[in-house]
C-alpha cells in the first residue's frame, strides 16, 4: 500500500476521488507547466490555457495576458515549485476578486518588477500593492469604463458573486463578495468572463453583443455537488443561454481539489450542463478545457 492509498483509505469514495485527482495534478504539473508556457510564449494563433480551475493564460494578436493567474502550489502544496519567470512576458493581468483560488500573492511578488499592466478592482488594490506591484503599473477596473490595451478593448463590469435566493438584490444575500467580470474584444473576436456567479440573473448584467466564447464558472448550488440533479442546473443553463454565445462555452471552475465533495464540480456536472445546453444553444460547442492544454479562439 502506497502513501496515497493509505491516506485516502480513511475517507469516503468522493474524498478519495479528489485526493487522487490532487495527486495526478501534482505529478503532471512540471511537464504541464512547461508545455503550457512554451506554447503560450511561442508564436501562434489566438488561444487560451487553463492554469487552474478558473485561472487563465491567453495569447491574442501576439498580446499575452492572464485572468487571475495562479500557480498549482496554491491548490496543491505538494506540487513541485516551478520558475514563473516566463510570465514576465505578460502584457497585462486582469484580477477579479479576493477569494483564495483567484489570488496568488507570491506570484504577484515574483512578477512585480516586470513591465506588466495590472487591471485591479478597487477592493484588491491593497493586497496587490502589498505584494510589491508598483502603483504606476496598476489601472483600476471601473465597471462600465472600457480600457484599450495592446489593440484590445477590455470592459470591466460588476459580477454577480453575491448569492440571493430570489433574484439579484432581492432580499438580503446569503453569502458572497464583490467581484469584477470582463468582456474582452480584439480584431473581430470576443471573450466574455462573467466570473464566479452565485445568482443567475442575466438581466443584472450589461448587454454584450457578439459574444463568441463564454467562459462559464460552474456552480450549481450550495453544498449540492453530490445531488444527482443539482438544484441550480436549469438556472445555470438558462443564464449561459441568455448571454448568447455564438461559438463556444467553456465550463471551468471544475476539479478544484481544495474543496469538500459537496462543493466539488467535475466532469459529471459538465456532462449534465452539456445535456442541458444542447437544445438551448444549438451549434455551440460546449467544452470543459483540460488543465494546461491550449484552446483555440
Amino acid at each position: 500500500m502506497n502513501a496515497l492509498t493509505a491516506k485516502t483509505d480513511k475517507f469516503g469514495p468522493a474524498e478519495q476521488d479528489i485526493a487522487r485527482r490532487r495527486a495526478e495534478l501534482a505529478a503532471a504539473w512540471p511537464a504541464g507547466w512547461r508545455s503550457m508556457t512554451e506554447a503560450w510564449a511561442g508564436r501562434g494563433g489566438d488561444a487560451a490555457w487553463l492554469m487552474g480551475p478558473a485561472n487563465y493564460l491567453a495569447r491574442t494578436m501576439e498580446t499575452r495576458w492572464a485572468v487571475d493567474p495562479v500557480m498549482l502550489t496554491c491548490f496543491v502544496p505538494q506540487a513541485i515549485t516551478v520558475d514563473p519567470a516566463v510570465l514576465s512576458r505578460l502584457d497585462f493581468i486582469l484580477l477579479t476578486h479576493r477569494h483564495r483560488d483567484h489570488m496568488d500573492p507570491e506570484l504577484w511578488s515574483a512578477l512585480a518588477g516586470s513591465a506588466i499592466r495590472w487591471i485591479v478592482p478597487g477592493d484588491m488594490l491593497v493586497p496587490v500593492c502589498e505584494a510589491g506591484v508598483p502603483q504606476e503599473r496598476i489601472t483600476p477596473a471601473e465597471a462600465g469604463v472600457p480600457l484599450d490595451l495592446q489593440g484590445m478593448r477590455i470592459t470591466p463590469f460588476a459580477g454577480l458573486h453575491w448569492e440571493y435566493a430570489h433574484g439579484w438584490q432581492r432580499g438580503s444575500p446569503r453569502a458572497g463578495i464583490d467581484a469584477t467580470g470582463y468582456f474582452v474584444e480584439w480584431d473581430g473576436h470576443s471573450l466574455l468572463f462573467p466570473g464566479d456567479t452565485r445568482t443567475y440573473d442575466p438581466a443584472a448584467l450589461p448587454v454584450f453583443s457578439g459574444v463568441q466564447t463564454l467562459v462559464a464558472h460552474v456552480w450549481l448550488g450550495r453544498k449540492a455537488a453530490g445531488n444527482p440533479r443539482p438544484p441550480l442546473l436549469a438556472d445555470f443553463c438558462g443564464f449561459v443561454a441568455a448571454l448568447k454565445p455564438c461559438c463556444n462555452v467553456w465550463l471551468t471552475h471544475l476539479w478544484n481539489v481544495v474543496r469538500k465533495p459537496y462543493d466539488y464540480w467535475d466532469e459529471r456536472h459538465a456532462r449534465l450542463i452539456r445535456d442541458g445546453l444542447h437544445d438551448l444553444l444549438p451549434g455551440v460547442t460546449v467544452a470543459a478545457p483540460e488543465f494546461w492544454r491550449g484552446m483555440d479562439l
